[in-house]
């Protein structure tokens, strides 16, 4: 038990103090961990009886499993048929009596009817459930669990990171000793997830850490291993396919299209990019509701507050639903409708900043630059977006030049230029590049000018001639 000492000692004072607990987050996070030892730590609470119930598999249950699961453990029979709730609820011991209905996503609408009558007719039964989302009742209390810390706070004294200590308990020694900012940069690109922590730990049998740090960067749902208990825990695909299980046609459209989402989105990127086809646009915002409480979404804001709440994906369902998206022949128009809703983002920015609101342009741009600058990236293998792309950079003009970013934006736009057609638009393209490198790469500018004077001469962009007129007098000062 590493790391989760806080949330070990949460789950126990709530069991003494409630009857209903609920444990939550995403996959491979460590739910029933967390439990067994508040379990273990509840001992002196007065229960006389343990029951617990876990069950087995990824795919939806069908109605009445739950309930003959705690019927076949209760009595060592397991009964003909589907059983009522209110069956199950009447078996259980009039004796002070904890049940534990662990990992119960796929059953999780009859696990709501089998605690609501639990709780209505064993009034001496405490329940602690362990599942990716709450079941929503009013006596429930929950305790919602996120990935270990990466990096070490002062409570661990000179110890490493909870993550950090966690993949060292795993790894292997043929490789030596691990490099520490190695592992650390490990748990990071893992985001600090137990199972995906566990999983790279083993791969160091074969691997150096170094070479696991360079793998993980292109991608993490390779990690597979063979020893874990649970056969969605032998991979974090498998992992990521069991929550995907479990949800209808259109939450899956949505989490495979969202997936190209780069960081934090709102509910209006959202609508733009995932509605379409059998998804209307009043759908989504459900369906992301959905997902958050499956742990595929992690929401921040606060939800109805004056400011618009964001979500964003966790990097292991990304990749899942980026996968779901390429296989379904999807990504191309998802991308194509990724650059028109950041060309419209970007138009936006540059309207507020000549408005004489800089303040909130700078914030706009700042809250979906990791969006922008996934535009740009993908632009450049990608030339069918590249003019889309440069076309967003031109209106960040203030954002590289007011925001000191200049050498940031003119490797931005000079990766786009080879991409883009001749034109007024490339002419501009070359005169903004030329004007951010001026002072750092003046023959490059010099260059780029004289492309971009001709261009614009011939096409009568009179207002481009005098923006290369004053990059021209930044050089010669």
């Amino acid at each position: 038990m590493i790391g989760r000492e806080r949330e070990t000692a949460a789950v126990s004072g709530l069991l003494a103090a409630h009857r209903l607990v609920t444990v939550t987050g995403p996959p491979g996070v460590g739910k029933s961990t967390v439990a067994a030892a508040a379990v273990a730590a509840s001992v002196s609470a007065g229960w006389e009886c343990l029951v617990q119930v876990r069950r087995q598999g990824s795919a939806p249950g069908r109605p009445g499993d739950l309930a003959a699961d705690l019927v076949t453990r209760l009595t060592g029979a397991p009964p003909a048929g589907p059983v009522a709730p209110e069956r199950a609820a009447r078996s259980l011991p009039d004796a002070p009596t904890l049940l534990w209905l662990d990992d119960v996503d796929p059953v999780h609408d009859e696990c709501v009817r089998l605690v609501q009558q639990v709780l209505l007719r064993a009034p001496r039964t405490g329940v602690l459930v362990t599942s990716r989302r709450a079941l929503g009742l009013d006596a429930e209390r929950t305790v919602r669990l996120s990935g270990l810390r990466c990096r070490p706070a002062p409570e661990d004294g000179e110890g490493p990171a909870p993550a950090v200590e966690l993949f060292l308990r795993h790894a292997h020694t043929g490789h030596g000793a691990p490099d520490p900012e190695s592992v650390a940069e490990v748990c990071r690109l893992v985001e600090g997830l137990p199972l995906a922590v566990e999983l790279a730990a083993e791969q160091t049998a074969q691997l150096p850490v170094r070479e696991l740090v360079r793998l993980l960067r292109l991608s993490q749902a390779w990690l597979a291993g063979p020893r874990q208990a649970h056969r969605r825990h032998r991979s974090l695909r498998d992992a990521a396919g069991s929550a995907w299980m479990l949800c209808d046609p259109a939450v899956r459209t949505v989490w495979a299209r969202a997936s190209l989402f780069a960081g934090s989105f709102t509910e209006t990127s959202a609508v733009h990019l995932c509605a379409g086809g059998a998804v209307e646009p009043a759908q989504v915002p459900s369906c992301l509701v959905r997902l958050a409480a499956h742990g595929v979404l992690e929401v921040r804001g606060e939800v109805g507050a004056v400011r618009e709440h964001r979500y964003r994906m966790t990097r292991l369902a990304r990749e899942f639903g980026a996968e779901r998206l390429t296989a379904r022949g999807e990504f191309a128009a998802a991308a194509l409708r990724r650059s028109q809703r950041w060309g419209q983002v970007a138009a936006e920015a540059e309207s507020l900043w000549e408005r004489g609101a800089q303040s909130r342009a700078v914030r706009l741009v700042s809250e979906e630059y990791e969006e922008l600058a996934a535009l740009f990236a993908h632009a450049r293998t990608e030339p069918s977006l590249a003019p889309a792309a440069l076309q967003a950079g031109l209106r960040l003009w203030f954002w590289w030049v007011a925001c000191d970013r200049a050498e940031e934006g003119a490797d931005r736009l000079l990766g786009l230029l080879p991409h883009c057609d001749g034109g007024p638009l490339l002419a501009r393209g070359q005169w903004l590049a030329a004007w951010l490198s001026a002072r750092t790469a003046p023959e490059t500018a010099r260059a780029l000018l004289d492309d971009a004077w001709w261009a614009s001469v011939l096409a009568g962009d009179t207002a481009t001639v005098g923006r290369i007129a004053h990059v021209q007098g930044v050089l010669a000062l």
